[in-house]
């Protein structure tokens, strides 16, 4: 399978979580669903600003404003390498149009998710491990953090992602068999 159509898959990828995570309404909808806290909208609508303007105005501890700023921090440079890594493949399949087969990505993913389903709490340790080795991750129960985005929300959060790629691979494979047929 071609290497270029792994890279537009996880440049969907990246364009689905970036927008599930900036979506507010959407946003809205999980922390309803997942947080146990009385006053979660209101609650997140202030952790979304603080990643705007790095002012937090909250009942965290320091270790979780702490956390919080490293968050930020990675989450805009995802962002950045998000864009980079879409425009660069973007000006490549422009300037040599490369076939993109689909159905392998799909079940590649698909297993992925699935796996993911399977080893959810020891990939979200393996993440935060990974990406917060300095180790201000771990909070207790009933903490501001856990109490507003449980790890269900992540879970979630991931799984809508996955999901909603593998549904745009989908669709972009049928598209691109029916182009084909009516040629």
């Amino acid at each position: 399978m071609k290497l270029i159509s792994w890279i537009v898959a996880i440049c969907i990828f990246l364009t689905v979580f970036n927008l599930i995570i900036l979506d507010t309404d959407f946003q809205t909808f999980l922390i309803n669903h997942h947080s146990n806290s009385e006053n979660a909208e209101a609650e997140h609508l202030q952790v979304l600003e603080f990643f705007k303007t790095g002012t937090l105005n909250s009942p965290m501890t320091d270790a979780e404003k702490s956390h919080m700023e490293d968050v930020r921090v990675l989450y805009h440079n995802f962002i950045i390498l998000s864009l980079l890594f879409i425009l660069i493949t973007g000006y490549i399949y422009y300037k040599k149009r490369p076939k993109i087969n689909f159905n392998p990505i799909i079940k590649t993913t698909a297993v992925i998710g699935i796996i993911s389903a399977v080893f959810a709490n020891d990939l979200f340790n393996l993440f935060h491990k990974v990406f917060f080795p300095q180790g201000n991750y771990t909070f207790a129960v009933d903490s501001f953090l856990i109490t507003l985005y449980p790890a269900s929300y992540f879970f979630s959060l991931f799984f809508w992602a996955i999901g909603l790629t593998v549904l745009i691979c989908i669709m972009l494979e049928i598209t691109k068999r029916r182009i084909i047929v009516n040629r």
